[in-house]
């Protein structure tokens, strides 16, 4: 067993009374308004970022891939009688579901945003577009509200050195100075859910095996444990991507090709594909990203002094609670549908 180190290298909801048509588009409604938590425009997240996946810690490995599509192919062949229990609203048309697919990019978006900002300290690049960055000042989410008040007046008052400010305070707030897990919020799910508060604990290798069944492996870059919370949020951010992918999917086959759509087998697979996805997000939630963030942000609030990370912990403990509601609020409309 190993203690948290000293340092580290850094690698490049509806009313019962709606119809429920209604009630699932209020639902979508309201995942692109907790996606757009984050500081974002209408566009992409990751809009500070130029691209996304350059800075991706976690990458499609091709054989785990392989072999994740040939299982997932064999289970729906097994659970096709079983679509009844399926989220999937039997009323669901292509304008919920594209809205709901819209909804998952944006939330997509929102965990690579909140990835970038745990993964590494803040260089001058990423400044520049935080500060063009439109921080909401009224979401609905009244901690993300707040985190973005913070977020942007720490932003609009840079200064020549604000890039070592932001440096020194990553160090304060994330890696501290003596060695222990009371001088600094340590990034790592293993610190904050095992006994004696270390790391490469249960957790890492539980989220580790959860990559992997996801077709997923860490750059060779990364030298972090893998429960590391910038890996943790880039999980969900691809397992929301892969759902809006799917949507989308289910979406134009709804609208284009209704004798496609209406095919029991293509209704069936679409309805697994997704839900198998978020019940996968849900789970994460429950079990590993929900557990010990919210105690993470509060330990971040302590060490951090600049409003840029004080603000941050604000957005990703509110977008992090709200996005859990969502996801079962999602998840138990085909009960009430």
């Amino acid at each position: 067993m190993t203690s948290p180190r000293t340092s580290r290298t850094a690698p490049a909801t509806a009313s019962p009374q709606e119809a429920p048509s209604a009630k699932h588009a209020a639902t979508a409604r309201r995942a692109g308004r907790a996606a757009n938590a984050g500081g974002a425009t209408p566009n992409p997240n990751f809009d500070v970022t130029p691209n996304p996946r350059a800075v991706a810690q976690l990458v499609p490995d091709r054989e785990l891939v392989e072999e994740l599509y040939h299982d997932q192919d064999a289970e729906l062949d097994r659970e096709a009688e079983s679509a009844a229990d399926l989220f999937l609203p039997a009323d669901a048309d292509a304008a919920w579901l594209e809205e709901l697919a819209a909804a998952c990019a944006e939330r997509a978006s929102t965990y690579a945003f909140l990835a970038r900002i745990y993964q590494v300290e803040v260089d001058q690049p990423l400044l520049d577009q935080l500060v063009d960055t439109r921080y909401p000042a009224s979401t609905g989410i009244d901690e993300v509200d707040q985190g973005n008040l913070q977020l942007a007046t720490y932003l609009s008052n840079v200064w020549e050195n604000t890039v070592t400010e932001l440096a020194i305070d990553y160090v304060r707030a994330f890696i501290g100075h003596n060695g222990n897990h009371i001088s600094a919020a340590y990034p790592f799910e293993s610190v904050y859910r095992s006994e004696k508060q270390m790391l490469m604990q249960e957790a890492r290798d539980e989220v580790l095996a959860l990559y992997r069944a996801a077709g997923l492996t860490k750059q060779e870059s990364w030298g972090d444990g893998e429960d590391h919370v910038a890996l943790e949020l880039e999980y969900m951010r691809v397992l929301a991507d892969r759902s809006a992918e799917v949507l989308a999917e289910a979406a134009r086959a709804q609208a284009e090709s209704p004798e496609t759509w209406a095919d029991p087998a293509y209704e069936t697979g679409a309805f697994m594909r997704a839900t198998r996805l978020l019940r996968a997000q849900r789970n994460f939630m429950r079990y590993h990203l929900g557990a010990w963030v919210p105690a993470f942000t509060r330990e971040v609030e302590r060490f951090a002094q600049t409003d840029f990370y004080l603000g941050a912990a604000k957005v990703t403990r509110g977008f992090v609670t709200a996005d859990a509601e969502l996801l079962d609020e999602v998840l138990e409309q085909r009960a009430d549908a």
